[in-house]
Order: structure tokens, then C-alpha cells, then sequence
């Protein structure tokens, strides 16, 4: 097992986990590449915790891991690499993240491996980001139009239970995901069980029991809330996969 730290608190109880189960956890130092979620902002900070890693008992020091992977994670990482050696502390691994930022990863010295995750599908964000086509939008979530109160609006059986409530850029279009017969119609509003569409802008208009898919705006989020997803080919079901670690978040 391996855990990503930028902090003394989540090193020590990793370090307790390690310690419990009489084998060591690889530790990563997290480090921040802008983006201003976790991640420590100095390389000194990135040495202190490598060395206490290192010297833990139930942890072992593996490297170094940031998210998305940016021009700044280069220029952190050479530092890093001066500074760990003059430490005497070797860096096996620098972890870099992000689909869109996937295909940029051989411009950024010193990764070792990138983790991506949306890319096994896409999504209109990745499309957004000019990392894949619409083409290239693998999942779709089928819903139906179960209500039409009036000649603008149309309602969906598919809400926040089914859809991400995660926005995208506006150049990639508004609402919470592309109904791919009806592109555009927008998905303006969310409730629970429900996705209520502004049909405004649509020459052509879903009627009540018609069936639509939906490219979702971010499908980690969707993988997430259903227990399986339908595989299809030419237009047939062909088979039928298991979301193994869908709500395994504690």
C-alpha cells in the first residue's frame, strides 16, 4: 500500500497503519503545482517530511507525487532533485496526474508515472480541455424524459443520484451534461431524482417516454453513484461490468 502525505499528521497515522500491520506503507510527499489544493509549497517542506518518512518505522519513503502535473512541476522537482541528493536521499518515484495534462507529460523532466483516471471514458470536460473528441466519450447515462409542463421545459428521471452536479468551462456549454440527440437542450437544474431541461434554444423537441443519453460533465463523479455500468457495441448490450470500489469512500 501506498499513501500520499503532505503533512506530519497524516504521515504519523500512516506510519501507525504501517506499524499495526508489521509491514511498511510506501509514502509519497505530495507537493503543489499550482493548482492550491494539498500539497506542500516548498521544497523544504517536501524534505522534512521525506526525511521523517524515512527514518519512520512503518513507512517507507517512495517519492514524490503532485496534481495535475504543470510547468511548475518540473521546476520543483530539479530542485527537489538537488536538494534530496545533497541530503543523501534518492527520489524513486515523481508521480504526476491529469488526463489533459497527460499527453504534455514527456515536456515535464523527471516524471515517472502519471496517474490518469478520466480518460478510460472522457467527459465533456476532457473534451473541453481539448484532450478528447466527443467521438472519444465512452459513457453515456441513459435517461427519460418523464414530463413536458410546457412547450420550453422538459423534465428527466435522472438528477443528483445520477448525474454529477460538477460544472464545466463555459466554452464547453452550459449545464450538467450534453444530451447527445438534443444538443441544444440544457440541462439547467438538478434536484435528487430529477434533471429539468430549457428546451428554448431546440427546433426539434424530446417528447414524454423518449429516451436520451447524456455525455455527463464529470464521469468519475457518475462512475461513483451506479453500481454497474451496461456495455454496448452497435447498438446491442453485450455484456455487463461491476463498479468494484463504487461507495467504498469512508
Amino acid at each position: 500500500m501506498g499513501v500520499a502525505v503532505d503533512n506530519p499528521v497524516a504521515l504519523e497515522t500512516a506510519a501507525e497503519a504501517g506499524r499495526a500491520a508489521g509491514r511498511p506503507i510506501g509514502v509519497l510527499v505530495e507537493f503543489d503545482s499550482g493548482n492550491k489544493r494539498t500539497g506542500v509549497v516548498s521544497v523544504d517542506q517536501a524534505l522534512a517530511l521525506a526525511r521523517r518518512a524515512a527514518e519512520t518505522d512503518g513507512l517507507r519513503f517512495d517519492g514524490l507525487m503532485t496534481y495535475p502535473s504543470t510547468a511548475a512541476t518540473a521546476e520543483f522537482v530539479a530542485d527537489a532533485k538537488r536538494r534530496f541528493a545533497e541530503a543523501g536521499l534518492a527520489i524513486p518515484v515523481v508521480s504526476g496526474g491529469g488526463t489533459p495534462n497527460a499527453w504534455h507529460a514527456h515536456e515535464i523532466a523527471g516524471l515517472t508515472e502519471v496517474r490518469v483516471g478520466t480518460y478510460i471514458y472522457q467527459d465533456r470536460a476532457t473534451v473541453a480541455a481539448g484532450a478528447a473528441s466527443l467521438d472519444e466519450c465512452a459513457l453515456h447515462l441513459h435517461a427519460t424524459v418523464v414530463s413536458r409542463p410546457t412547450e420550453e421545459r422538459a423534465v428527466i428521471d435522472a438528477g443528483t443520484k445520477s448525474l454529477t452536479s460538477d460544472q464545466v468551462p463555459p466554452s464547453a456549454g452550459p449545464g450538467y451534461g450534453l444530451i447527445l440527440e438534443y444538443p441544444d437542450a440544457v440541462i439547467e437544474r438538478l434536484n435528487e431524482e430529477h434533471g429539468m431541461l430549457d428546451l428554448s434554444r431546440c427546433d426539434r423537441k424530446p417528447e414524454i417516454g423518449e429516451r436520451v443519453r447524456i455525455v455527463p460533465n464529470h464521469v468519475c463523479v457518475v462512475s461513483n453513484l451506479h453500481d454497474e455500468v451496461v456495455i454496448s457495441r452497435a447498438g446491442g448490450v453485450v455484456d455487463s461490468w461491476r463498479v468494484a470500489a463504487r461507495g467504498k469512500t469512508r
